[in-house]
């Protein structure tokens, strides 16, 4: 039909995807930092750094990362199956702050 001019690839294609070679993605990156205690938090703050502690933010709740593989390691085990544990995941710390 294309080769008979019977329809176009607009017809195909009204909204012309076709065209769109390359489609820049904007990601946005977030970063929350929490202090271990009041201590920390002056410093950080002190540094120009943002952030809160954990009972700052309560009612919320927040886990480590290596609490946080430790829940990923229970995700999809089935007795039933025999699978006891998903793979370990790739959840790495970015970094520690200790205070003085």
């Amino acid at each position: 039909m294309l080769d008979e001019e019977l329809i176009n690839t607009d017809d195909l294609d009204p909204l012309g995807l076709h065209r769109i070679q390359y489609r820049p993605n904007k990601v946005t990156t977030s970063m929350v930092i929490l202090a271990q205690n009041d201590n920390v938090k002056q410093e950080l703050l002190n540094a120009g750094c943002l952030c809160q502690t954990l009972e700052d933010i309560a009612p919320l709740k927040a886990i480590s990362a290596d609490q946080l593989v430790e829940t990923y390691r229970h995700l999809g085990a089935s007795e039933d199956i025999g699978v006891n544990r998903s793979p370990k995941p790739c959840v790495k710390q970015f970094g520690h702050f200790s205070g003085v």
